[in-house]
Parts: structure tokens; sequence; C-alpha cells
């Protein structure tokens, strides 16, 4: 952790992650989301490689609008599917979104891809 100085600060308690939170694992990699699949700075939430944190803001938007969590369908401790949906600005018809997120270790490097469908 980072100080207002720019010092490093040991961080004296672990983070404490919420019933709602998401991790995807694979070999050193491992991702760590809301339920909704947005990674937000202010919460030990992001992208990780061996501890470091690579991507630590992830926010999806749909005409400035965030979209609602539906549920979430684990496949593998790698790979899930976030499934939102988008509330209706004037007419009755309503947005789903299908998210779907990745962490892989392939050949000594960290990938994460998320696909909106």
């Amino acid at each position: 952790m980072i100080d207002e100085v720019g010092r490093v600060v040991e961080e004296s308690e672990p983070a404490v992650l919420t019933p709602a939170t998401v991790t995807l694992v694979e070999g050193p990699t491992f991702c760590v989301s809301g339920a909704s699949g947005d990674m937000e700075a202010a919460a030990p939430q992001g992208l990780f490689f061996r501890d470091m944190r690579v991507i630590s803001d992830w926010r999806l938007s749909v005409d400035r609008l965030r979209p609602h969590h539906l549920t979430v369908m684990s496949h593998d401790p790698y790979r899930t599917t976030f499934l939102s949906r988008v509330p209706p600005h004037v007419s009755q018809s309503e947005l789903l979104v299908e998210r779907n997120a990745r962490a892989t270790w392939v050949r000594g490097c960290a990938r994460t891809s998320a696909c909106a469908t």
C-alpha cells in the first residue's frame, strides 16, 4: 500500500472479501471481482499476477448506466459467466448482458479476457 506521500506502507490487516466476491484462479494468476463482474479500485479487487495487482478498476456501463446483477454461473476455477440486465430508458425492452470472464496462465504470461454478448 502507498500513502499520500508515495511511501510504501506495510498493511497490518488482511483484505476482507464480502460474500458477493467472485474469485477466478489459474496458476499464479487470480482475479477478484464483485458479483456483477466489475472490479473496484477501492476494494481488494482486480487482476493479480504473483500477488501484484495488474488491473485495479474494470467497470461496464451501457449508455452511462451500470447493469443490474442477476446471477453468476461458475464453470471452472478460472472461468465464469456474469449475467446482468440494463434497465430500459423509455421503451419496455430490456438488454441482457452476458459477460464471460477467464483468468489464464499461458507460457509464463498472465491473461484475462472478458466478452460481453
